[in-house]
């Protein structure tokens, strides 16, 4: 499958042929009355949507994700044994141009007032997760599990501000150092494998030094700030250009970490109280009664 297309601008025509493309190769594999994963930038495969002009609309809109170079979920590699779990545990929400807003008004909606989808079920890296919260992290050690070691490491990388490279030099000499069997990881990229299920990974979104726009959706392929001019790439003393930006903005997803709020039946009753355990007799009981 051609995926060249996606690095072209959105306004040239290898872009629009490689939509069409795409959109002809996905509606061959779409089965009657399945919606189809969006693996638009704003989507990223976690939303799904109910028509091609809806997912060409999308993909318009926003760009095809970079980092989606499987394309699992349109086609590419289908196999007999295809694993749905990701799909079916999916948000099926219907996005609209950039209105965010909605979706996460939906997700409020859908989780104060319950959902046929059961949160406490995950894909099987939770399952992953669950045994590294289990596992010694060397024979014999009951104070520390894999997870819990591993947590703390990483949280210790974050304070003293170490690279990934001093971080893998230093889980090399520690696995060495622990009994022979220990679970340690031995590099940062195994690290944060293990530990992406929990939701730790953040959006590096470039921003204007001046705070003026994101260089996201209409303004992702823009080199300088279209409100104040400036530059969008750090530029050396001699005036060569870099590829370094001048400014990152790390966006923490909000709706996944919702939805692991939620995931727990008795935190999810105590969130829920306002809205649904309150009781609204038209007294003044509590703060939320106030009509203000």
């Amino acid at each position: 499958m051609d995926k060249s297309w996606i690095s072209h601008k959105r306004t040239t025509p290898e872009f629009r042929q490689g939509v069409e493309e795409f959109i002809r190769i996905v509606l061959t594999h779409k089965k009657e009355g399945e919606k189809i994963c969006c693996p638009c930038k704003s989507c990223g495969n976690m939303r799904k949507v109910s028509t091609e002009d809806e997912l060409r609309a999308h993909i318009f809109w926003n760009g095809v994700s970079k980092n989606y170079t499987d394309w699992i979920w349109h086609g590419e590699g289908e196999t007999g044994t295809e694993n749905h779990s990701y799909e079916d545990h999916a948000e099926d929400l219907n996005t609209h141009h950039g209105n965010e807003n909605e979706v996460l008004d939906e997700v409020f909606d859908e989780m104060l007032h319950g959902t046929e989808d059961n949160l406490t079920e995950g894909p099987p890296d939770y399952e992953i997760l669950l045994t590294d919260a289990e596992t010694p992290l060397y024979p014999g050690c009951s104070k520390y599990t894999r997870l819990i070691g591993v947590l703390e490491l990483f949280e210790l990388k974050a304070e003293a501000g170490w690279t990934d490279y001093h971080y893998s030099k230093l889980l090399v000499k520690l696995k060495d150092i622990f009994p022979e069997g220990n679970t340690l990881p031995s590099s940062t990229y195994e690290t944060k494998k293990m530990l992406c299920p929990m939701g730790l990974d953040a959006e590096k979104i470039h921003a204007c030094p001046n705070d003026c726009v994101l260089y996201r959706k209409d303004y992702n392929d823009l080199h300088e700030c279209p409100t104040c001019g400036t530059l969008r790439y750090k530029v050396k003393s001699n005036g060569e250009n870099t590829n370094e930006p001048a400014k990152v903005m790390w966006y923490l997803p909000v709706v996944p970490r919702l939805k692991r709020l939620f995931a727990n039946a008795k935190d999810a009753e105590n969130l829920t109280w306002h809205a649904d355990g309150r009781n609204k007799d038209g007294m003044l009981r509590h703060a939320a009664d106030s009509p203000q």
